[in-house]
Order: C-alpha cells, then structure tokens, then sequence
C-alpha cells in the first residue's frame, strides 16, 4: 500500500510540475485513486492509481497514460500491476488523423514479467463536440509478451473505441475505453479490454469516480483464469 501511495504522489507532483513548466504548450492532466477495502472471513484491499497527460497543439497530441494497481488478500500479494502507454497523434483536429504508440506493462495477477507493445495506425472522430467525444482507431502492432515460463510474439491488430460524453443535462462524466487485439496469423489468439469510469464532479478540480474493468486473454500462464473483472470507487482531479 505504501508503495501505491508514492506513485500516486510522484504522478501527481510530476504532473504538476510540467504543467506550471509549460504555459505556452496547453497541458492538461487527469489523475485518480480508486479502491475497494473487505475485512471479516476474507481480508482484501486493492488500491489503483491512474494518471492521464496531454499536450496538444495544431499539429501534434501526445498522451501519456500510467496506470498502477496494488492488492492483497488475507495478507498475500494479490496484485502487482504496472502499464505505461505513449501515444502520438498527428493533425488531432482534423476528422482523420494518423498515429503512433508504444506501451510496457508487468502484470503479477496474470505472471507477465513484461510485455510491450508498438504500433501505428489511423483514427477517426465519429463524434466531436465539446460534451460528446467519440472515436475509433485502428493499427498494426508487434507484440511480446514474457511469462514467468515462456516467451509469446505475435504481431496483431488493435481495434480500440474511446469516448468522453455528459449524461443528458447532469453533471456526470461517462468515459470508456474498449480495444479488441486478435493476432493476425491466427484469429482464436485475442485480447478484449473494457473500462467505463463515471465521473460526479463536485468541485471544478474533484470528482467522486466510479470504476468498472473487464479484462479477456485467451492465451494465458499456466494456472491462471482469461478473465479479470473489477469495480472500484475513489476520488479524481482534472488540471487544465
């Protein structure tokens, strides 16, 4: 848990830092603590921080993406998970745009010692208005992924819809992110995410957060389950 606590600080502090370091390139940033906490017959916490900054301009966006997750249950490590995602838009504002991104992730839930990923590919805004954000992308991406006994490469699709849109005349915020990535030389080898936050600001920098992610592999380590679902609460804060 300590450790979950630094890295939300150290993004938060990093965060802040470039944002004030950088006036003249608009810098906006987005991070969050989310969490559940379980005592009697089984004893469970699981803490999750998420940190979001883009930069953007007329020509170029870059979002940088890090997401941290720390569990136990009944006092055994449960969950020790780390990703990192870069993207690279260019010419953000147009209808269609072209781009390039690379992650890294460990994963202990799932035995991942690494995997990596990068790719390019184009994108296009189905909607674009201030309240209502919806896009598709599509790209081709290497992939390696390190187990704690094998080593799996492939080279694959990725198929991703993201969305940002205000519920009818609330205040609530409702996001989510859903990428599909089968293998291109055999179809039956896939990955599917889902993540859907609901976000109720109460201040114009706070919001109370809710939190659902799915998560399909179905190639995965030797005694582990293809599917994780989980949903979460906690607090978030947007810097523009």
């Amino acid at each position: 848990m300590e450790l979950l606590l630094k890295t939300f600080l150290y993004c938060a502090i990093s965060i802040y830092g470039f944002q004030n370091a950088s006036a003249q390139f608009p810098i906006k940033t987005k991070i969050s603590a989310e969490g559940i906490f379980q005592t009697g017959n089984v004893e469970r916490i699981l803490g999750i921080a998420r940190a979001e900054t883009r930069a953007t301009d007329s020509l170029i966006e870059a979002i940088a993406n890090a997401n941290f997750a720390y569990g136990e249950q009944n006092d055994v490590k449960a969950e020790h998970n780390a990703i990192g995602v870069f993207d690279l838009t260019f010419f953000p504002f147009s209808t269609f745009y072209p781009f390039i991104f690379g992650s890294g992730e460990f994963n202990r839930q799932r035995n991942i010692e690494y995997r990596w990923q990068a790719g390019a590919g184009g994108g296009i805004f189905l909607l674009k208005e201030k309240d209502n954000r919806l896009k598709i992308t599509a790209a081709v991406i290497l992939d390696e992924t390190q187990y704690t006994e094998d080593v799996l490469k492939s080279e694959r699709i990725s198929v991703r819809i993201k969305g940002t849109h205000k519920v009818f005349s609330t205040p609530l915020i409702l996001s989510h992110t859903s990428f599909y990535q089968p293998a291109l030389r055999d179809s039956r080898n896939y990955r599917a995410s889902t993540l859907i936050t609901l976000d109720f600001p109460f201040s114009e920098i706070f919001s109370f957060r809710a939190a659902f992610e799915d998560t399909y592999e179905n190639i995965v380590a030797p005694g582990r389950k293809p599917n994780d679902m989980r949903l979460t609460f906690g607090i978030s804060a947007r810097f523009e």
